[in-house]
């Protein structure tokens, strides 16, 4: 996850992709995985597939102040 972060605030979210998979395939049920995937996917102009995974993360942590910022910030 530290090097998609890195990958997003470096302004290359398209690398972030892989790593996020990986994340994701070892942790689905963490909703900061969500939260990057969406911004990941806003990032890259996906805004439709980051409300997916924004609302993905507010299912696993309802009330969630970062989720719901990101998606209600999402094009």
């Amino acid at each position: 996850m530290g090097l998609a972060k890195a990958y997003i605030m470096t302004g290359r979210p398209e690398l972030a992709f892989l790593p996020l998979s990986r994340a994701y395939a070892a942790h689905p049920k963490d909703p900061h995985v969500d939260l990057l995937l969406g911004v990941t996917n806003d990032e890259t102009g996906h805004y439709g597939v980051a409300q997916r995974w924004y609302r993905g993360g507010l299912k696993i942590s309802p009330g969630n102040p970062n989720l719901t910022i990101d998606l209600a910030l999402s094009q």
